[in-house]
């Protein structure tokens, strides 16, 4: 079953105070007790989106028991996927030791270690986050 959510597009930091409430609700009610894990996913990829543009579009669906978001910044994007493509041939327990005290530079590693599936779009301005929940709703 294919349910499109939510598609919601901020605009600056101040709405996305006021959004965080809602998204807390409404992934209380589709991921149950996966909500803390999707809540953390959520807020890197959000917070990272906001550093590279003003406004940020995200798009929230639930596929059966995979819960798939997807965010989009209106900067110009990077080489995203070939910076996955890097963490993946490293080791991660390493990278988390090194990264743990850094001011930055830790979302993308949280996000590639808590999401099932991560990529970005060719143009590296939209990651797509799938988490696959534990259990029936």
């Amino acid at each position: 079953m294919n349910i499109e959510v939510m598609t919601h597009e901020v605009n600056g930091a101040d709405a996305l105070i006021e959004l965080r409430p809602r998204m807390r609700q409404i992934f209380t009610g589709l991921a149950g007790a996966d909500t803390g894990k999707v809540e953390i996913i959520f807020n890197e990829a959000v917070n990272n989106a906001f550093r590279q543009g003003s406004k940020v579009r995200v798009k929230i669906r639930k596929i059966g028991e995979k819960l798939i978001l997807r965010v989009k910044d209106s900067g110009h994007g990077f080489a995203g996927n070939l910076l996955l493509h890097s963490l993946c041939s490293q080791d991660m327990d390493q990278l988390f030791d090194e990264k743990l005290i850094d001011e930055s530079g830790r979302g993308l590693l949280i996000m590639k270690a808590m999401a099932d599936e991560v990529c970005f779009n060719h143009q590296g301005n939209e990651i797509m986050l799938v988490i696959k929940l534990g259990y029936n709703n």
